[in-house]
């Protein structure tokens, strides 16, 4: 038997038929040329001789007293986990689309270890693909990305065939990542109890103030985005998409304005989603509010389950321009990682179970819309292998992962580096986002936009956008050292000064002595070019003609 953490089961808690909560992902794969025989089916069979350890060979098991736990399953059956189906003709990727929709619709049946994995043949292209689905009480993101790297090969020719079930790292139990561990322990029980009560304290107090208008939370306020098209309350179907951008130049565009890789992705979601917003549904005043998931785990450490916290970022506002929406998004993100280091990751963790928890009542109860909701999406960033991946000589050509939905929220996104490439993946509810393909399109121009701006700025003077010169989130490289032009706008002040002492002058008595002085004023011309004016009687006499005029 082992032991369920609290933020384990509460994945298992807050489930239903309406919200499963499992993950999964989409792999597509080419087969290797001139193999003889049938492929998948060997692979099958080659997978059905590892041995299946925990947790992958246990079922849920809740004790009279309600304490939940994790038990070995005495009937487990393998060809009940590994299934294999072909798409009808012609295979096309929206067929395994819509395969991959229906078969993450429904729970995991609890009577069994709560995984699936799906070999679909039947590929246009002659590709196969695996669709894998695991509760998230066994394994967050991480872990299943750890899992799939493991389970693949760099080496084409390397014939071994690994399954993710026999690779589970640490099974039993993890004291550090169970709030209730947390807490306990002889002389460290007290101390982390206070530890984490007067960190919460001072997290409710800021955000106290914050709603006061007296001082900025660094964290964002929970329950206070715009209820938008995004929320709401769904049924099981589903409805996927996905699509990739090449990772150079999602770092390329980070690199040259001052933020991170993660910015450019959450900015791109953000201007796709309210392109969305304007075009089926309504976009809200304030911005939307994403909820970004945080990898807790320490360095080295590879424990299975759950080690992460879900934080609200607030993104950019009514701004149509890329370059400042995204400045506006690193600012943001910046501010909640400042906050997140001064606090535990237990802190952290209990922050994330009060938030996710309340929200999962009121989605239960039908109450949500009484009451601002807690975030409009979710989004998500899982760094994968930078080099090609096999299976058996079968070459892994895109993964795409398929993640839960969060409660009052209608679509989640994930994104996953490959191989150059970030591939993202979209699950939204059926019927509250019929058009959810249209995304992709949406992701490809917001990055198309962005790179016009950073470009438009590099080329043409930084004067152009002061803001993107000087600002910190905004930064174009090289733009906002001191002495640059950007840094010093007086230039655009001193035509003003000129024209101002220009014509002070005028509006005195004229000096008898100097009347070419005078009559070069109104054309502009200074004092020191109207000297040789003296070499030239005939102008002389034509100003002395001129001279009585201002005195009638």
């Amino acid at each position: 038997m082992t032991r369920i953490s609290i933020t384990d089961y509460a994945f298992l808690l807050t489930e239903t038929a309406d919200s499963p909560r499992h993950v999964g992902s989409l792999q597509i794969f080419r087969p290797p040329e001139g193999y003889a025989g049938d492929f998948v089916g060997d692979l099958i069979e080659t997978l059905r001789r590892h041995k299946v350890g925990k947790p992958f060979n246990q079922r849920l098991k809740v004790s009279l007293t309600g304490m939940a736990q994790w038990v070995p399953d005495r009937n487990f059956d393998l060809d009940y986990h590994v299934r294999r189906s072909a798409l009808p003709a012609p295979g096309s990727r929206r067929q395994l689309a819509d395969l991959a929709s229906r078969l993450h619709a429904f729970m995991l049946d609890r009577e069994h270890p709560l995984w699936e994995l799906h070999f679909v043949e039947g590929l246009d292209d002659g590709c196969f693909a695996i669709y894998t689905k695991i509760h998230h009480a066994y394994c967050d993101g991480a872990t299943l990305v750890r899992l799939a790297n493991a389970s693949l090969s760099e080496d084409p020719n390397d014939p071994e065939v690994r399954a993710f079930w026999q690779m589970t790292g640490s099974a039993g139990e993890h004291p550090e990542r169970d709030i209730r561990a947390a807490l306990s322990g002889i002389g460290g029980g007290v101390k982390a109890a206070l530890v984490m009560s007067k960190e919460l304290s001072g997290i409710a107090g800021k955000m106290a103030l914050d709603r006061l208008g007296m001082r900025k939370s660094a964290l964002e306020v929970p329950f206070t985005a715009p209820r938008t098209a995004l929320n709401g309350h769904i049924t099981r179907a589903r409805r996927i998409a996905g699509g990739s951008l090449e990772i150079e130049r999602l770092k390329s565009a980070a690199r040259l304005t001052g933020t991170t890789l993660n910015d450019v992705i959450v900015t791109l979601c953000d201007i796709s989603l309210r392109r969305y917003l304007a075009r089926y549904a309504e976009l809200p005043r304030s911005p939307l509010v994403a909820q970004l998931p945080v990898n807790l785990r320490r360095q080295g450490e590879n424990s299975s389950t759950n080690i992460l916290g879900i934080i609200p970022v607030r993104l950019a506002g009514v701004s149509r321009n890329p370059l400042k929406r995204l400045r506006e998004v690193h600012r943001s993100t910046s501010e909640m990682k400042d906050a997140l280091f001064a606090l535990s990751r237990e802190t952290v963790m209990a922050y994330t179970l009060l938030i996710q928890g309340a929200a999962v009542v009121g989605d239960i109860l039908h109450v949500s819309g009484l009451v601002p909701p807690a975030g409009n999406i979710l989004i998500s960033n899982l760094p994968g292998s930078p080099v090609k991946l096999y299976l058996r000589g079968a070459r892994l050509e895109e993964i795409f992962p398929i993640s839960t939905i969060p409660p009052d929220m209608v679509m989640n996104i994930t994104v996953f580096s490959y191989a150059g490439k970030m591939f993202f993946g979209m699950i939204a509810g059926y019927e509250a986002m019929p058009h959810l393909p249209e995304m992709r399109t949406y992701m490809y121009e917001a990055l198309e936009a962005l790179e016009h701006e950073i470009e438009a700025l590099l080329e043409g003077s930084p004067e152009d956008d002061a803001a993107a010169a000087a600002g910190p989130a905004g930064a174009i490289a090289g733009k906002d050292q001191p002495g640059s032009k950007a840094a010093a706008p007086k230039p655009r002040r001193s035509p003003t000064r000129r024209k101002t002492r220009s014509k002070t002058p005028a509006r005195k008595p004229p000096a008898a002595k100097k009347p070419s002085a005078r009559t070069a004023a109104p054309a502009q011309k200074s004092p020191a070019r109207a000297k040789p004016a003296a070499k030239k009687p005939a102008k002389r006499k034509a100003a002395a003609k001129k001279k009585p005029s201002p005195a009638q």
